[in-house]
């Protein structure tokens, strides 16, 4: 009688497990087709995005590197050590990726200037606000509170290069841990050489430039001309 339970138990739990497995298979059939059909409906409107991009180019000059909008141009400073494939740029590189990083947001320190004329969403830079650069921490090349404790940059800085901070869109979605953090658009003065990574221009030509910078604009940095 034991044996015979026995086995009647077995059989039940083949049974249930097995019609479990099949339960999920079919669950992980409706999911696969669900994505399936969200791609199918989001790609269309992925490519039309970048297709009405407003795209701000960053390329060679003879004197260094410039930045044109369509609408003004001008002379801009990039990382130490120059552009480099976003495929291999590395935390602490102080390299600029090249390709096309939408334009997040806008942040500005409020003590030193109101927030200027730009359709980009706009923050006010706070004492708190950070930026972690730390690839181990879950936090990376995202937007902190401080105190924290994990590596990071403050944004509230003693000099005026985050008195105007464009965050683009730079290994954010998600973010890959070491390859690359706080690639921002943002001030620089006239004898500063380079940057750590990010794109920065002075101050009279950010102001004018924000003035057509919208939801819809995207700084391409490129080794390549402008198109005539």
């Amino acid at each position: 009688m034991t044996l015979c339970y026995a086995h009647f138990a077995h059989e039940r739990n083949s049974l249930y497990f097995t019609a479990l497995i099949s339960q999920k298979m079919k669950e992980q059939q409706v999911l696969a087709s669900l994505l399936s059909n969200l791609r199918n409906l989001t790609l269309p409107v992925v490519v039309g995005s970048l297709s009405h991009m407003d795209i701000w180019r960053v390329t060679s000059s003879l004197d260094g590197y410039e930045l044109d909008n369509g609408h003004i141009r001008s002379s801009c400073i990039i990382g130490k050590t120059g552009m480099i494939d976003a495929d291999k740029k590395r935390e602490g590189d102080m390299a600029t990726p090249i390709g096309t990083w939408p334009m997040r947001c806008l942040y500005y320190r409020p003590d030193r200037l109101e927030a200027p004329p730009s359709d980009l969403p706009t923050y006010a830079i706070t004492q708190d606000l950070g930026w972690c650069d730390d690839p181990d921490d879950p936090a990376y090349n995202c937007l902190i509170k401080r105190p924290f404790t994990a590596r990071h940059e403050t944004l509230w800085r003693d000099d005026n290069r985050y008195d105007l901070l464009v965050v683009l869109g730079y290994n954010d979605d998600p973010p890959q841990a070491g390859r690359g953090s706080a690639i921002f658009f943002h001030l620089c003065e006239d004898d500063t050489a380079f940057t750590a990574g990010c794109v920065a221009i002075l101050r009279r030509d950010m102001l004018e430039m924000l003035k057509r910078a919208n939801a819809h604009s995207a700084i391409s940095i490129s080794h390549s001309p402008p198109p005539e």
